[in-house]
């Protein structure tokens, strides 16, 4: 009972919100979540993942070609082309602009697309839908993989949180939509 009431007064309590309400809300959620600059390693830790995550999904695709899985490598190549058509096609329709960023990035680091949704956060979202489906001993791992890829986007100022979590469905209904029909 206590659930139910929670949730329904948080329902109402969002459902209340204007969108002014709501881009203010995400705006001051999303900077809290960026990086601060006060640890070094830290900001290098998800610079480095925000940057690297498509270099590991492409990576991962082309070590599949060379192992003759050709399931495999088809499946993640297809899952990832797909993915960049659909984030690229909602980036330029949608136009949102990019967060204002308080961090200040300590490696290289380009915001020239519009920011919704995220396009680095769909890829790894995709990506691990496809290894999960195709190998489910790795789904809890690969879980982490795409919201830690997420969150280094929102840590360095690249995307608000609602860009991260479109990115994770946009990444999740294209692998899984590959998954069934593309490939089988």
């Amino acid at each position: 009972m206590q659930k139910t009431a929670f949730f329904l007064s948080s329902l109402l309590l969002f459902t209340s919100l204007s969108a002014t309400d709501w881009r203010a809300l995400e705006t001051s959620l999303s900077l809290s979540l960026q990086g601060s600059n006060t640890c070094p390693m830290t900001d290098y830790l998800f610079e480095s993942i925000s940057l690297l995550t498509p270099a590991l999904e492409v990576g991962n695709a082309f070590y599949y070609r060379l192992e003759a899985d050709t399931d495999s490598y088809r499946s993640i190549a297809i899952t990832l082309i797909s993915t960049q058509v659909i984030t690229t096609g909602l980036k330029y329709l949608i136009h949102r602009p990019r967060p204002a960023r308080t961090y200040q990035p300590r490696i290289w680091n380009t915001r020239i697309t519009p920011s919704f949704p995220s396009g680095h956060t769909a890829s790894s979202a995709a990506y691990a839908t496809i290894i999960s489906l195709r190998y489910p001993r790795y789904a809890p791992l690969m879980a982490g993989f795409a919201l830690l890829s997420g969150y280094s986007q929102i840590y360095v100022g690249n995307h608000y949180l609602s860009d991260v979590l479109a990115g994770l469905l946009v990444g999740y209904l294209t692998g899984y939509l590959v998954n069934e029909t593309a490939l089988n």
